[in-house]
């Protein structure tokens, strides 16, 4: 019993952050911001992990939920209008019952990576208009299986 409340007393003198500082922020967005899989055998991220890091980017970039960058879709990405005609710098996201239609500007560090992923996306010859799929082929990304993935990143 005694040591359940020593991990009371130290979780509550311990509380989470609940903003992250500069420095802390700045090692966050510098390892989500991976530009391409490593070549095989040259290191340790695979397109899975590009894929990986990007939606977390973008949920940290843009404000978007899980589900959202989970099921958005190349349509749902917008170039036009922004500084380089080949970034990414928002996002239309559809209405649903909780929310109406919007539009999510991203951070430019966040349009940059998911320009890099679509890069790779296309360079791995992945089909479908999943922005985030879980398989090569294409596959929707499970609620369950992305879960894993962002907690991994995280």
């Amino acid at each position: 019993m005694t040591s359940i409340v020593v991990r009371i007393a130290t979780r509550a003198a311990d509380p989470l952050p609940e903003f992250l500082n500069a420095p802390d922020a700045r090692r966050r967005v510098d390892y989500v911001t991976v530009r391409e899989p490593s070549p095989v055998g040259g290191g340790a991220c695979t397109w899975q992990e590009v894929r990986n890091r990007t939606a977390i980017a973008i949920q940290l970039g843009s404000g978007m939920t899980p589900g959202e960058v989970r099921s958005l879709t190349l349509g749902q990405i917008h170039r036009d209008g922004g500084r380089s005609r080949d970034e990414p710098w928002k996002l239309a996201l559809p209405g649903n019952g909780n929310f109406p239609a919007r539009e999510a500007p991203m951070a430019r560090w966040a349009g940059r990576q998911l320009a890099a992923w679509l890069a790779v996306r296309a360079d791995q010859g992945i089909p479908g208009e999943m922005v985030f799929p879980s398989t090569r082929s294409g596959k929707a990304w499970s609620k369950a299986a992305s879960a894993v993935s962002f907690r991994d990143v995280l």
